[in-house]
């Protein structure tokens, strides 16, 4: 019998209570040797919320007796099939017991990764929850985010990555105390953004990127959890190759129109890589002014126009364009995307090369690296911000065994000008110019970090 430690699995049980036989399904949500490493201790959420604890007795390969006192005395549980499903090792760097969040999160095998939607502090009805009260929407939006990923195979503990969206600054600290409360032992890696969020009201939103259950496919929409019609809660990115489209802007007279000329420039980028709207696993947009996002909503839903519209996540920025629209997709076997190696980096025809960012990458790499958004500790000067910047993300990457050139994905936070033009100045000194990250730039409300002008997160391979 393979070691349990770490591993998830669904598990099918019968239990005699000795009035006849009844099957529930459990979650094997955490795993820790006793004493004796023969007989592990675990334990299972049952659907009805009750932890039981229970000690395994005896094996016999899929055939595990257990007991345990919190049912009645003549209660004996079988395992009738019982399917451990090895999970991929997450490695987390430099984890902050005081913030609920590590610097980065190693993805160390292959494995399917839920992408979910912007969750919003909104009840069943969609109605805003606790206005003005941001330890109060914190807990519904975690709450939230909690049932999109029991619905898509998923659980706190494998968080790899998750985006805060934040009204304002004052909200931060109340965030970080919620998530080293939740995430006490599983800190993520977490990204910061301040600025108007798309529900009036709305005082803090989050995203999320969690490893599920060997096998899951598809989409997942949480029945009673409010959403647009049509629009999924989560997507599942499946095992092998990953495309990630920099973010395009096209544009057009009104926010509406821009809209829909950028999203037909991305389906073309798709159908280049062999691709079509179907692939994709996730929509992220910058877009302003956030009063307009019922127009971006009704334009994004008349183009995906299948059954479903995947997870979208809209950030408010301040450039000069209404509306940039970046893009997650895979890539079966056979599509035009094989990637040369761990990464391949891709230029369109019609587009212009760049040697600080790349229009489209695409991964094919069992160790995934997931970076926070960083932030520079010399704040004397903007170049000095990005520099000191630079200079953790090369510790971090070497951390994680990666490296400048093998990165996949950038996004940057830039709340001031001064930053934003010395991210430019500064990014050619640090990337190799044939293999740059696909990236989309934002300038942002704030990073929320006080007196930090920029935050940049990566996700990278293992070099």
């Amino acid at each position: 019998m393979p070691s349990l430690r770490y591993q998830q699995a669904r598990l099918c049980l019968e239990a005699y209570h000795g009035n006849g036989i009844s099957k529930e399904r459990y979650r094997l949500v955490a795993l820790s040797p006793e004493t004796n490493p023969s007989i592990p201790h675990f334990t299972l959420r049952v659907e009805s919320g009750i932890i039981v604890k229970t000690i395994i007795r005896s094996s016999a390969k899929d055939k595990l007796m257990i007991s345990d006192s919190t049912f009645r005395a003549s209660a004996i549980l079988m395992f009738v099939s019982a399917l451990a499903i090895g999970q991929p090792g997450i490695e987390r760097i430099e984890p902050n017991v005081d913030s609920g969040a590590a610097k980065a999160l190693v993805i160390t095998g292959p494995a399917p990764l839920v992408h979910t939607a912007m969750i919003l502090p909104v009840d069943e009805s969609g109605q805003l929850v606790g206005p003005d009260n941001a330890n109060e929407q914190t807990a519904r939006v975690l709450e939230n985010l909690r049932r999109v990923l029991d619905a898509s195979a998923s659980s706190f503990d494998r968080v790899v990555r998750i985006n805060v969206y934040a009204a304002h600054d004052d909200v931060i600290p109340i965030v970080e105390s919620a998530f080293a409360e939740t995430f006490a032992e599983n800190a993520p890696a977490v990204t910061y953004a301040v600025g108007e969020l798309a529900l009036s009201g709305a005082l803090v939103a989050v995203d999320a990127i969690a490893v599920a259950d060997e096998g899951t496919a598809g989409t997942a929409t949480v029945e009673g959890l409010f959403n647009r019609p049509r629009r999924e809660h989560a997507s599942i990115l499946p095992l092998g190759r990953a495309v990630y489209v920099s973010g395009q802007a096209e544009p057009g007279e009104t926010l509406a129109e821009a809209t829909r000329n950028t999203m037909e420039s991305l389906r073309a980028t798709l159908e280049w890589l062999g691709l079509d709207l179907s692939h994709v696993v996730h929509v992220k947009t910058f877009m302003k002014p956030m009063a307009g996002v019922g127009e971006v909503d009704d334009t994004l839903d008349a183009f995906f126009s299948g059954d479903t519209v995947p997870p979208v996540t809209h950030v408010e920025w301040t450039n000069n364009t209404p509306i940039e629209i970046e893009l997650i997709a895979f890539a079966p076997e056979g599509t035009a995307t094989q990637a040369e190696g761990p990464v391949s980096y891709l230029t369109p025809p019609g587009m212009s090369e760049s040697p600080v960012f790349c229009r489209v990458t695409v991964i094919d790499s069992k160790r995934r690296i997931y970076v926070s958004g960083l932030t520079g500790d010399d704040t004397s000067s903007a170049e000095s911000e990005v520099r000191s910047l630079y200079a953790e993300l090369g510790r971090i990457l070497q951390a994680a065994g990666s490296d400048m050139h093998h990165l996949v994905k950038a996004t940057y936070y830039c709340a001031t000008d001064a930053t934003s033009a010395a991210l430019n100045q500064v990014r050619p000194d640090f990337y190799d110019p044939k293999r740059p990250p696909a990236a989309s730039k934002a300038l942002v409300g704030g990073t929320g970090r006080s007196g930090k002008g920029i935050a940049i997160d990566l996700i990278a391979v293992a070099n």
